[in-house]
């Protein structure tokens, strides 16, 4: 089944590190008075969307006048992936939350740096720098990433209180969990990672069926995530089964890298039709990835934000499969936008994947209804415009 076809744009060379993505604002009042300095916080020891997320972020609030500084987990990949693209990086220990050493380490960067707002994107890192800022009256951002419950206790409350002056959210669903445990709405932004239209639609197949020795003619299905148990990636091998034994001549990829990969191997070197189903490890080149997909997939088992990698596939015009779940209902909606199956249920994703690649004008409806929901209001400026209002207005009222 062909996929969707993609727009008349011309064919860019647009890396994902390097390109400025408020150049299509500076005609919108996004030049400053003055530079803002941001220092962005993570513990992750994965690098996937939410990590690459901040990396982009930084490179493109460059020519907003905002210069952002990362103090992430000491030999974590995003230390690493910062480093490659030349982002300013401190590598900083983060081991439990309020460790005296990651404290004073940060307080540190803070002085050094003249930081007038802090963007803590993980838990524990939130608790060792919140306090730090506080007291230092840097404004401070609280993202939550994911829609995993926060506690009722005081000290649970207290990160969300008065620990931080915004919160953003990668999705509404995440923002309507936050208020139903009683965190202010009026303090909580809902702020999608969005996606670049023009590079995932300019995109065009790279070298992924070579490096993996998969044949130019066959489907291709894949999901791009971080390799972390709860992102299903043992659905996705057990449905790609399932689809092969019922015989799909398609080939399936999982792409991306983290703390399951090994597992996942051992499921692979056990499955007979393990031969087709291939883990591609971390890759740069998305978009390329995409434009060789005939379906995307996403089998996530936990509640999260607007998934970024669907947010891509939409805008790539790739057909979507996604999991009934909090967050990716922002973006897979089902039988508008997406097709969606249960969670944890291998047998009724392999149906919808069979059902796509045999109904292709049905595949072209979902995929050009999620095109046009990334254009309303998903796109990566949307994002950038947002966050540089934000810090804008919080550089404004801090005290540094």
């Amino acid at each position: 089944m062909p996929k969707c076809a993609p727009l008349n744009h011309p064919n860019q060379s647009l890396g994902m590190q390097g390109h400025c993505f408020c150049d299509s604002l500076k005609d919108k009042d996004m030049k400053t008075d003055s530079i803002i300095n941001v220092l962005h916080t993570e513990s992750s020891p994965s690098l996937g969307g939410q990590e690459l997320h901040i990396l982009l972020e930084m490179e493109a609030m460059v020519a907003c006048g905002i210069n952002s500084i990362l103090a992430a987990r000491t030999d974590t990949p995003i230390v690493h992936e910062a480093r490659r693209r030349n982002l300013p990086v401190y590598e900083v220990p983060i081991r439990f939350n309020l460790e005296p050493k990651s404290m004073w380490r940060l307080g540190g960067i803070m002085k050094k740096h003249r930081i007038q707002v802090l963007n803590a994107h993980g838990s524990k890192d939130a608790w060792c720098a919140a306090p730090v800022a506080r007291l230092r009256g840097i404004k401070i951002i609280r993202s939550r990433h994911i829609a995993t419950p926060i506690s009722d206790d005081y000290i649970g409350q207290l990160i969300y209180g008065p620990l931080c002056d915004v919160i953003t959210t990668a999705g509404e669903g995440i923002k309507r969990g936050m208020v139903e445990k009683g965190i202010p709405a009026d303090k909580i932004i809902s702020v999608p990672i969005g996606a670049d239209m023009k590079q995932f639609l300019s995109a065009r197949p790279g070298t992924l069926r070579q490096d993996l020795h998969i044949p130019p003619d066959v489907p291709l299905v894949g999901q791009i995530s971080v390799l972390r148990r709860d992102r299903g990636g043992n659905y996705f091998i057990r449905a790609a089964q399932l689809a092969i034994e019922r015989g799909s001549d398609a080939w399936f990829v999982l792409v991306g890298d983290g703390p399951e990969r090994k597992n996942l191997e051992s499921l692979l070197a056990d499955n007979p039709c393990g031969g087709r189903i291939k883990l591609a490890g971390f890759r740069h080149d998305i978009p390329e990835v995409l434009s060789d997909l005939q379906l995307f997939v996403i089998t996530s088992t936990i509640p999260e934000g607007a998934c970024n990698s669907v947010g891509q596939a939409h805008a790539a015009k790739v057909p979507v499969i996604a999991t009934h779940q909090i967050g990716l209902d922002e973006l897979a909606i089902d039988q508008k936008t997406a097709r969606c199956v249960r969670v944890g249920s291998p047998e009724e994703m392999a149906e919808a994947v069979l059902f796509l690649l045999s109904h292709p004008e049905e595949a072209q409806r979902l995929c050009q209804a999620g095109h046009d929901l990334i254009k309303s209001g998903y796109t990566y400026d949307h994002t950038m415009a947002k966050m540089k209002d934000i810090y804008k207005r919080l550089s404004q009222r801090s005290s540094c």
